[in-house]
């Protein structure tokens, strides 16, 4: 009987165990993997840089202490927006005075004579004005992408293990004159010297 109960509980126990994995198993699998939203883009220190060249022109430029550029950041965005601006009222006024002219054909717009000609120069200010606000936000784009990359450089690590060099380099042509042109490097230092023991501060008692 001792034999028999014995037997019984062990299979009692593994068959509890198999439950409890197939359950856990279940479990486990009805978890979602975490998606990153279009706000994680902005964390950390580069990411802060880019969002504050989003909101202010020159703000990632001055966080990152590039004092030097926030004038070039700002500089691009008011002289998109300049010109976006001006060619909107370029555009404004030749379109109500093309309107006029057709509704009313002794109508003289400044010295024109033909409506056909203001809806020329109408036409050419809306291709500009929507130019402009396609540079503006290609410039702001770029103001916003060399705050998020500059942050990145700053905590670079370049030491002595990294080396970057140029030179010029001539080449002897079969005409017996010499071509020289310009050569770029990057050397790796794989061969660290181990260090000695004297190198480690040890604390003795």
């Amino acid at each position: 009987m001792f034999v028999v109960n014995l037997c019984y509980s062990q299979n009692k126990g593994v068959r509890a165990i198999d439950e409890t994995e197939e359950e856990i198993t279940v479990d486990s699998s009805n978890v979602k993997p975490k998606r990153n939203g279009f706000f994680d883009i902005f964390k950390g220190k580069p990411g802060k840089a880019a969002f504050l060249s989003l909101l202010i022109p020159g703000g990632g430029q001055a966080y990152n202490r590039k004092y030097w550029k926030v004038p070039i950041a700002i500089g691009i965005d008011l002289t998109t927006l300049y010109y976006a601006r001006e060619y909107s009222n370029l555009y404004k006024e030749y379109d109500a005075g093309f309107k006029q002219m057709v509704s009313n054909p002794d109508y003289q717009f400044l010295n024109f004579t033909s409506s056909s000609e203001v809806k020329l120069y109408r036409d050419a200010y809306r291709r500009r004005m929507e130019y402009a606000y396609v540079y503006f936000g290609i410039g702001h784009l770029i103001t916003i992408l060399d705050a998020f990359v500059d942050r990145h450089l700053m905590n670079f690590d370049i030491n002595d293990d990294l080396s970057f060099n140029h030179s010029m380099e001539k080449v002897l042509l079969a005409s017996g004159n010499t071509f020289s042109y310009p050569t770029l490097s990057l050397k790796f230092n794989l061969n660290k010297p181990a260090k000695k023991l004297e190198d480690y501060n040890l604390i003795t008692p």
